[in-house]
């Protein structure tokens, strides 16, 4: 019996069939748009001017060497793609045709720094550039690599990009690029080149083979600068103002930060008080931090339990412990 036995549809039926839910995927082929042939004179553009711009890095950091340093040189490429660089997929690709070997990768493997490992191979990877640039229909010839298509643009690696700082700080950290297929060739020639040229400026220094890493002890901005320069194996110029981490002889992590407090007349220091929810001890200033337990703690937390406030302790850069 009907609910509502007083109540009928008088309208005329228009569907007598069964009903069917289309499903949430959309086949890509039926979309108009997907049908059209893709569009390349924006990519021949953005190509035009990363050639560009490649070519005049790469130029001036060549005329920075300087020729007295008698050190192998590399050049790097910077190459930003469409999608993710999956290295079974185009890695033997890039070596065997444009000469090119991965060293580093970021934005999860949509950009990457290259080593022109081969010279007379990138050649390659230039002329196809330039026959995709200069090409009044790109998917209508053949004289180029298709992989050049994955590319979305490409720029070079100068020395503003090693630099990481603005001036000399009384611990830099240079950091090698790590790539096993260039060690022996490349990483380890200009390594030991590196190390006779800081013993004969008269900087100390540190290795960490296992880091591939070298700590300076206060270098000047002239000599930072002529290390980036000179030696292409230096992926990057930095400061660690959160102090640096090496294993001990045990291998133990040890912090460093370059300094201590001098504890003399701590007493009479002012007392400064923090409004956060903690403060980190883990740091040098660990000595001069009052430590009063948790009666000024709401929930009764320990007030060294905390790392929000490391940048009142070093200044200009927030720190993560």
């Amino acid at each position: 019996m009907a609910k509502r036995p007083h109540l009928h549809f008088k309208g005329e039926q228009l569907h007598t069939g069964a009903f069917k839910y289309l499903g949430r995927y959309v086949n890509p082929g039926d979309d108009e748009e997907d049908q059209r042939e893709p569009e390349y004179s924006p990519m021949q553009d953005t190509f035009r001017n990363s050639l560009s711009n490649f070519v005049r890095k790469r130029r001036v950091r060549e005329e920075q060497r300087d020729p007295g340093i008698d050190v192998r040189h590399i050049d790097f490429i910077q190459l930003n793609f469409f999608g993710v660089f999956k290295a079974a997929d185009f890695e033997t690709t890039y070596r065997e045709r444009f000469g090119l070997s991965p060293v580093t990768f970021k934005d999860y493997n949509r950009s990457g720094l290259f080593a022109i490992e081969n010279p007379s191979r990138f050649e390659r990877f230039i002329e196809d550039v330039q026959q995709f640039i200069e090409a009044e229909d790109p998917l209508e010839t053949d004289e180029y690599s298709p992989a050049i298509r994955f590319i979305k643009s490409f720029d070079g690696f100068s020395t503003g990009e090693i630099l990481q700082i603005s001036e000399s700080h009384p611990k830099v950290v240079l950091d090698f690029i790590k790539t096993p297929r260039l060690y022996a060739q490349f990483i380890e020639p200009i390594r030991n080149e590196l190390l006779l040229y800081l013993q004969g400026a008269g900087i100390n220094f540190e290795l960490n083979p296992a880091a591939e890493t070298i700590e300076l002890e206060n270098p000047s901005w002239e000599s930072l600068v002529k290390i980036a320069e000179n030696f292409d194996i230096v992926q990057s110029v930095s400061s660690h103002d959160s102090g640096i981490i090496r294993p001990s002889r045990f291998g133990v992590p040890i912090r460093e930060f370059g300094f201590e407090v001098n504890e003399e007349n701590i007493e009479e220091l002012p007392i400064i008080g923090v409004l956060d929810s903690g403060v980190n001890d883990q740091n040098p200033l660990e000595p001069i931090l009052i430590r009063c337990g948790s009666d000024y703690d709401l929930g009764g937390n320990d007030p060294f339990d905390d790392q929000q406030v490391n940048l009142l302790h070093f200044g200009r850069h927030p720190v993560k412990s």
